[in-house]
C-alpha cells in the first residue's frame, strides 16, 4: 500500500486494516526529513514516525532553509521578508522554524514577519494578507509562500499593492505553473524545486524491498531538490516540464542499485 503526500492518520482504519492483512505500508511526502523512523517512539522528542513500514520523507524544512539562505545572499545581508505559512498543513510549524533558525544564522540583519493562511482559504486570502502587510510595511522585499499553491496569490496581491518590480517571491516546489511564472519575469525569482520522479523511485525501491523480505531503506534525505532562479530556470523546459531539470541520471542510478542496470 503506497500513500503519497496525505497525512497517514487520516487513513488509520484503512492502514490498520492492511497491517492486519499483511499488507505492507508505504507512506511518502508527508514527514519532513528531520522525521525519526523507528518501531517504537517512546522516548524520542522528535518528530517520530511509526504505524507504517516505510516513510520517504520530504525535503520541506531543507527548502526553507534554502529559501532563507538565498534570500540573504540576494539581498546583500539586510531584508524585510514576509513568509506566508499555513499551520494547519502538517510541515508547516517546523518549516518556519527552520526558517527562523535559517535567517538568523545567515542573515542577522533581516527581519522576518509571519502570516498565518488556512488550507481553506488560500484562494480567498492570501492575496488580500501580503497585500496588506505590503501597505502596512512598504519596505518589505520578500515575500515567502511556503508552497508553490499560494504563489500565484502572493502574486496578485505584490501587484495589487503596487509593487512589481520592487518585492519578489521565493518559494517551494518546483512546479510548472509557478516556474513559468518566473521565466515571464513575473515576479517569481527563486524556487526550490523537489524532483516528484526521485520520489517515486525512492517509494518504489521501498516496497520492492519490503517485498523482497527486506528492511526498508533508512536513507531519509534522498527526494533531490534544485534551487532555481533566473540564471537556471530555463533548464526546466521552455516552457517548464515535471521532473526537468535535475539530471537524467537517477533512473539509471536505481536500476543500478535494483541489479538491472
Amino acid at each position: 500500500m503506497l500513500s503519497g503526500g496525505t497525512d497517514p492518520r487520516a487513513l488509520e482504519p484503512q492502514i490498520q486494516e492492511a497491517r492486519e492483512a499483511g499488507i505492507k505500508v508505504v507512506v511518502s511526502m508527508f514527514w519532513d526529513t528531520s522525521a525519526q523512523f523507528a518501531p517504537d517512539c517512546s522516548g524520542l522528542s522528535v518528530d517520530c514516525v511509526d504505524g507504517v513500514d516505510a516513510i520517504v520523507a520530504a525535503p520541506y524544512q531543507t527548502a526553507t532553509r534554502l529559501n532563507a539562505d538565498w534570500i540573504a545572499v540576494d539581498s546583500g545581508g539586510a531584508a524585510k521578508i514576509l513568509v506566508v505559512t499555513s499551520n494547519d498543513a502538517g510541515p508547516s510549524p517546523g518549516q518556519e522554524a527552520a526558517f527562523k533558525d535559517e535567517i538568523a544564522s545567515a542573515c542577522p540583519a533581516c527581519e522576518t514577519t509571519f502570516a498565518n493562511v488556512p488550507i481553506s482559504k488560500w484562494t480567498t486570502s492570501v492575496q488580500s494578507t501580503v497585500q496588506s502587510e505590503l501597505v502596512r510595511d512598504p519596505e518589505i522585499k520578500y515575500v515567502v509562500p511556503l508552497y508553490d499553491n499560494m504563489a500565484s496569490y502572493a502574486v496578485a496581491g505584490i501587484t495589487a499593492a503596487g509593487k512589481q518590480g520592487q518585492v519578489e517571491v521565493v518559494t517551494f516546489n518546483g512546479t510548472p505553473a509557478v516556474l513559468k511564472m518566473m521565466q515571464d519575469g513575473n515576479i517569481v525569482t527563486m524556487d526550490v524545486g523537489e524532483s516528484l520522479e526521485g520520489a517515486g523511485f525512492a517509494a518504489m525501491d521501498n516496497a520492492f524491498r519490503l517485498m523482497a523480505g527486506m528492511e526498508p531503506s533508512r536513507v531519509m534525505d534522498i527526494v533531490p531538490v534544485r534551487i532555481f532562479d533566473t540564471s537556471n530556470v530555463d533548464e526546466a523546459g521552455t516552457p517548464p516540464e515535471v521532473n526537468k531539470g535535475y539530471g537524467d541520471d537517477l533512473e539509471a542510478q536505481y536500476l543500478e542499485v535494483w541489479g538491472l542496470g
